[in-house]
Parts: structure tokens; C-alpha cells; sequence
């Protein structure tokens, strides 16, 4: 009999030995399902369920090209990764409810077992090519593996190559085919923030510490279950999310409106109910 512990089968070595990550479905036995949200939610997934990490990453990805003149992408990754974690942590400490926070669990424990004035964000976040324990295993985070495929399908991202021909993540820019592109919806959020929290931001990932004496203010900036109903960003997020399903399509007869329809029809079940509907009864038994 096969002896599976930490994700690694030790016994029979009939093949190569791979480790088991969370999420993965190598067997395709979630394809129909998957196939079929991605039908009516494209650009929005069970992984993908915090709307705010879109303007985040937007903001995140332009405010990299606007303080480094010069990187690549084992820079940008490290640039990203400090600052997921950052979030995590703050949220976590401020926001401990909330869920779908990635890299909760990592930060939950730093929150526990902290013995000085800060955390160690270039500890907790960069791979080195060791065997440390880092908040997220793939490269470039949560984000390349999570939501930069939602996001590319939104056309808010593309990738572009540096000079040296190294490929790294950009946002798209404002275009006449599609309502919502990632500069604006970087400069929505970066509205809500100020010069001085930017500064601390910014210093945080290139220092790699965050001190706990920061975290109260952070969080009236970052929080990643809070969106102002009367902000550019909110409204940013409605005409996304009501957008034809493929923003860069330009073919007339291939154009759909599945999301759009998927979530005029859940708002319209939930106001036909007075708006008391037990949402999970859209979800198999």
C-alpha cells in the first residue's frame, strides 16, 4: 500500500515523486464545475472572491513602474510577495473575520509567536532558493497564480518584455473597446491614498519590516474587505463586472454577457426574497 505523508508518496517508487499542492486538481475531477462558473463568471473565480485584490494589484503593479526605474522579474516577484504578505499580516491582525485573505494562515502565525517590534517581511515572503517556510509557495504569489489569469481574462493585465527580454507583469491601458482597464483602475485606488501612506507602502517592502505601530493606519487604507460605495473605484468595479465577458473582443458575434446576466439574475433571486435568500442553496448538495 502506497504511504502518502506531506503531500509525498514514499511507498511503492513507481515513479518520480511530486508534492501535493492545495487548489490543484491534476485528476480533473472538478473540470465540469470549473468549466461551468468560468462560463458564467469569467474573470471571477472560487479563488478569486475578494473583489478589492483587483485594484490592489492594478495599483500595486503601476506603483512598481513608477518607483523602480529599473527591475526584472525575479525583482517584481519579490516586490509583490513583500507586499501580499504585508496585507496579510495587516489584516489578520485588524481584520481577523475576514476571510479569503491570501496568506492568512502564514500571517495568523506570525501574529502569535512575534517577539519584536516588527515583521520580517524579506524573511517571510523571498525565495532564496532555500527550504525556508515563505507565506506562499509559487513564485510571484497569490497573484500570478490566482489572480493574474482572472485579471488577463478581464484585459486589466498583459505581460511585457524588459530589455534584457525578461517577461514581467504590466497593467493594460485605457482603450475604446472596453470599459475598464487596469490603469484606471489603479488610479481609482490610488486615490484613496496618501503621500505619506504611499511612502510607508513603499518603505515597508523595500526595508522588509512592518512594524505592529503601523498596522492601525494601514488598514484605514488597505483593507481589502472595504470598498466606498461612493467612490471612482467602486464604480470602476460595477461597470467591470456588467462589461461583456471578453472586454478586448471586438468581433460583434462573438460578444457574450454571461457574467453579466449571472449577476443581474442572483440580484434579482435575492430582491424577490427581500433580500433574506440563503445564497448557499445555489450550491450542489
Amino acid at each position: 500500500m502506497a504511504l502518502l505523508q506531506k503531500g509525498k508518496s514514499n511507498y511503492p517508487f513507481w515513479g518520480a515523486s511530486i508534492n501535493l499542492i492545495t487548489g490543484l486538481d491534476p485528476l480533473g475531477l472538478q473540470t465540469t464545475s470549473e468549466a461551468t462558473y468560468a462560463t458564467m463568471l469569467p474573470g471571477i473565480s472560487n479563488l478569486t472572491n475578494r473583489l478589492r485584490y483587483y485594484g490592489f494589484y492594478c495599483w500595486l503593479l503601476d506603483f512598481y513602474f513608477k518607483t523602480e526605474k529599473k527591475g526584472n522579474s525575479k525583482e517584481q516577484y519579490r516586490f509583490i510577495r513583500r507586499a501580499e504578505l504585508m496585507i496579510a499580516i495587516i489584516m489578520q491582525s485588524q481584520r481577523k473575520a475576514v476571510q479569503q485573505i491570501t496568506g492568512s494562515n502564514f500571517a495568523s502565525n506570525l501574529l502569535n509567536t512575534i517577539e519584536n517590534d516588527y515583521f520580517d517581511l524579506a524573511e517571510g515572503a523571498d525565495k532564496d532558493g532555500t527550504d525556508k517556510n515563505v507565506y506562499w509557495k509559487y513564485p510571484s504569489g497569490a497573484f500570478g497564480q490566482y489572480y493574474y489569469g482572472a485579471m488577463q481574462a478581464l484585459s486589466l493585465i498583459i505581460t511585457a518584455v524588459n530589455d534584457f527580454g525578461d517577461v514581467v507583469y504590466n497593467i493594460s491601458q485605457p482603450h475604446p473597446r472596453q470599459k475598464v482597464s487596469g490603469k484606471q483602475l489603479a488610479n481609482a485606488f490610488e486615490i484613496s491614498l496618501s503621500p505619506q501612506i504611499k511612502e510607508l507602502f513603499y518603505s515597508n517592502i523595500k526595508k522588509g519590516k512592518l512594524y505592529q505601530s503601523d498596522i492601525p493606519e494601514l488598514i484605514k487604507y488597505f483593507a481589502i474587505e472595504t470598498i466606498e460605495t461612493e467612490s471612482s473605484e467602486w464604480q470602476l468595479y460595477m461597470e467591470m463586472l456588467l462589461d461583456k465577458d471578453e472586454p478586448s473582443q471586438e468581433v460583434e458575434e462573438l460578444v457574450t454577457f454571461h457574467r453579466r446576466e449571472t449577476i443581474l439574475s442572483l440580484i434579482k433571486t435575492a430582491v424577490q426574497n427581500d433580500n433574506d435568500y440563503n445564497w448557499y442553496q445555489y450550491c450542489p448538495k
